[in-house]
């Protein structure tokens, strides 16, 4: 009897360090190069929000790709993006969907510093992004309920050379909107004016 009970306790010892050293390896390996915000490009980036009004940059000035029900005027030309808080994220268009989501922490490339020389596109910081509820559409110059939408994606603080300031937030993803007409799954890009940060570029060199 002892020695089966001293069995068990081993067993179930050698178990629990291979489930810690299994799952050490998959939360390392799962950020690859990217860490969470720190050092001084961290202090620059900690605080900031993804809060803008986000242009389409799709074929035709959409936000949102393809037409729903067939309908041009319900294409989402833009997107309302409100960050409140930490986690929280509150997405809406001109027809008036409000959809609520979260956003996670911003990542930053571990080779990425104030000293870094930035160029126009390069990826300052990327935050994964979600948002669900019904959507709201425009029939005949009529407001009506659409479908019941899920997005799942990403938005990413961009250095841009050719703006007021010299960053951009870059919305992009899935969209999947199931309704009455089935499920229609669309592409998202969209962009809005990000903040004005204290970063070198390669021109100033």
């Amino acid at each position: 009897m002892n020695l089966t009970r001293r069995f068990f306790t081993i067993s179930f010892m050698t178990l629990g360090l291979l489930l810690v050293t299994s799952c050490e390896d998959w939360s390392s390996g799962s950020q690859e190069n990217f860490s969470s915000v720190s050092g001084e490009l961290g202090d620059i980036l900690e605080g900031l929000t993804v809060t803008g009004s986000y242009r389409g940059t799709l074929p035709g000035g959409y936000a949102v790709a393809g037409n729903t029900y067939s309908h041009n005027e319900t294409n989402y030309s833009s997107l309302s993006i409100t960050q409140s808080g930490e986690t929280s994220l509150t997405v809406s268009n001109k027809t008036g969907s409000d959809f609520q989501g979260s956003i996670g922490e911003p990542l930053v490339s571990e080779d990425l510093n104030t000293s870094t020389d930035f160029e126009d596109g390069q990826v300052l910081a990327t935050y994964s992004a979600s948002w669900s509820g019904a959507s709201t559409v425009i029939i005949n110059g009529v407001i009506t309920s659409g479908g019941f939408v899920d997005f799942s994606g990403v938005i990413e603080l961009v250095y841009s050379d050719s703006g007021k300031t010299n960053t951009k937030l870059v919305v992009s993803g899935s969209w999947v909107e199931t309704s009455y007409w089935g499920i229609l799954t669309r592409q998202v890009q969209a962009e809005a004016q990000g903040p004005d940060l204290t970063l070198n570029t390669a021109n100033d060199n």
